[in-house]
């Protein structure tokens, strides 16, 4: 086998996806996460793990995801997001893992977003190759942006088709469908990369319109109960306007027979204030009545609430995602093209790499053990590539 065929061998297996291979990655200052709560629009959106290992939610608080799987993470802020709201719809996605570090003999020292199985060959591949200019002939750069040029192209594919079925179900929310069609081909994925993430998206369609169709049944079952109190007080005002009538025509011949001395003042007075009672009853679920329509219209209007924000937050969403998806054709296309132009070159033994030595800070110490192109590379790792001198 030549040496780019096991590099891409290498490369192939690292670029597989996560639904393939479960990894257990665990949040750390500088990840990227995206948050949706779904009845917390404002806490929505992207954010980036501070040196505390916390983000600050608006309307949440502050969470900490320091140490934490997705999932965990994920339970941690509908925990917190329960405090103030009923049964929140929370998602959250891993959007651009913490960087890594590469100095020494490469083009592009720096930081670089962290990805799933990173190897030494890949970092030196992010960094532009070792730190020799590609027009100088060297085929083990050309070999190095090459891979690198395959590893990003792969990702993208991946991304696109993670993109491509969000906004499948983007748009059966939109629709208030429970369910979506996406086959794995039109996401352009084997069916063992598509079927989890088809089977997410769905599981999150059906959450997420269920926990709508419940905030609305609830606000929709206690303006019913407020209506049907409305048409209690009524009820009971009609009944005093007609108890009002008549005590006000028994008041009127009782005061007639008092003044030809048939009554007493007395009974007048007893009329009177009865009448006056009734009056003051009658007032009393008026105040009622009008409470109870208040509370119909504060119910409805925080439907028609709910409806506006989640129909905007799905626009949101969908707009986002089609941004990236145009942005990730574009680069598709560049990386593409670059695979064509670095695509004849190959290696058939590995002198030319051995003229490089590897080493790894992990936190405040080396790794130990030998360094190679195949060796993992770990979120917040330092990568220092040295070249041999000749006498070496």
């Amino acid at each position: 086998m030549t040496l780019r065929g096991a590099i891409l061998l290498l490369l192939a297996l690292s670029a597989a996806p996560v639904a393939a291979e479960p990894e257990v990655y665990r949040f750390g200052p500088g990840d990227e996460i995206a948050i949706t709560i779904l009845q917390r629009g404002e806490a929505n959106g992207t954010y980036v793990v501070q040196d505390d290992g916390a983000i600050s939610l608006p309307g949440v608080g502050l969470v900490s995801a320091e140490g934490l799987t997705l999932r965990d993470f994920e339970a941690v802020v509908t925990s917190k997001a329960a405090e103030t709201l009923r049964d929140p719809s929370v998602a959250i996605q891993l959007v651009q893992r913490r960087p890594f570090y590469i100095a020494g003999a490469v083009s592009q020292p720096g930081g670089y977003p962290h990805r799933n199985k990173l190897t030494v060959m890949q970092a030196v591949a992010l960094a532009g190759g070792f730190g020799r200019r590609l027009d100088s002939g060297d085929p083990l750069n050309e070999m190095v942006i090459g891979t690198r040029a395959e590893q990003a192209h792969a990702d993208a594919v991946l991304q696109r088709g993670a993109l491509l079925i969000r906004a499948a179900r983007l748009k059966a929310e939109l629709a208030e469908d429970h369910d979506f069609h996406m086959t794995a081909s039109e996401a352009g994925l084997t069916d063992a990369v598509a079927l989890p993430l088809l089977e997410k998206e769905r599981q999150l369609l059906s959450t997420r319109l269920a926990q709508k169709q419940r905030q609305i049944e609830i606000l929709r079952s206690n303006s019913t109960a407020r209506q049907e109190e409305m048409a209690a007080h009524d009820a009971r005002i009609a009944q005093q306007t007609a108890m009002l009538d008549e005590l006000s025509g028994e008041l009127a011949k009782l005061r007639d027979a008092r003044d030809r001395g048939m009554v007493t003042s007395e009974r007048v007075n007893d009329i009177m204030r009865e009448e006056d009672n009734t009056r003051g009853n009658q007032m009393q679920s008026n105040i009622l009545r009008n409470q109870s329509r208040v509370a119909v219209i504060e119910l409805e209007e925080r439907m028609v609430d709910i409806e506006a924000g989640f129909r905007e937050s799905l626009l949101t969403e969908l707009r986002d995602t089609e941004t990236q998806l145009r942005s990730l054709s574009n680069s598709l296309r560049a990386e593409m093209a670059l695979m064509e132009a670095t695509g004849t070159n190959s290696l058939s033994n590995s002198d030319t790499i051995g003229q490089y030595d590897f080493s790894i800070m992990r936190g405040d110490a080396p790794v130990s053990g030998p360094i190679g192109l195949a060796t993992r590379v770990q979120p917040g790792d330092v990568i220092m590539v040295a070249r041999r001198s000749v006498s070496q």
